[in-house]
């Protein structure tokens, strides 16, 4: 019976393995990490607003901040005043890209809306699969560091 179990087990880990190389597979290879439209980072949502609400919040035209090369939006003057003082601390791990792709040596975009905070640090990812298959696979913040300090910012 404990076999039969650690079948099925290590089948359903071969299968969320597969799936997950499917979708990372399909890389947004040559649009920018941390932008997705022009000039603006991370699609224009707040990077505080996942500290400090616990979930993602468009920013605003009205509250920016411009950082390493990017406009940065913000809900409110105050979350605009806390990147200022602390822009490493708030913004997107790997310049935004997609932390689980990031951790197999590849690069696509990381999505705002698939996204967690981990040890006091924001990992974006491309889509939910990508994002459940970063927290349950043991290893990956120390390969997605190891790969991104390879692979250095992208232009």
């Amino acid at each position: 019976m404990k076999s039969k179990r650690k079948w099925i087990l290590l089948l359903g880990i071969i299968l969320v393995l597969v799936i997950g190389a499917v979708v990372v597979s399909q890389s947004s290879e040559g649009e920018a990490m941390v932008n997705t439209e022009p000039g603006v980072a991370i699609q224009g949502y707040d990077p505080v607003a996942y500290f400090t609400k616990g979930e993602p919040e468009q920013g605003s035209k009205e509250y920016t901040y411009s950082w390493n090369g990017s406009t940065w939006y913000f809900s409110s003057a105050a979350n605009r005043d806390l990147f200022a003082k602390e822009p490493e601390k708030y913004a997107p791990q790997y310049g935004g890209a997609c932390a689980f792709a990031t951790s197999l040596g590849k690069k696509e975009v990381g999505s705002p809306r698939h996204w967690d905070v981990k040890e006091g640090k924001l990992y974006l990812h491309s889509n939910g699969v990508a994002g459940m298959l970063w927290k349950i696979l043991p290893g990956r913040v120390k390969a997605a560091d190891k790969n991104w300090a390879g692979q250095g910012k992208p232009s």
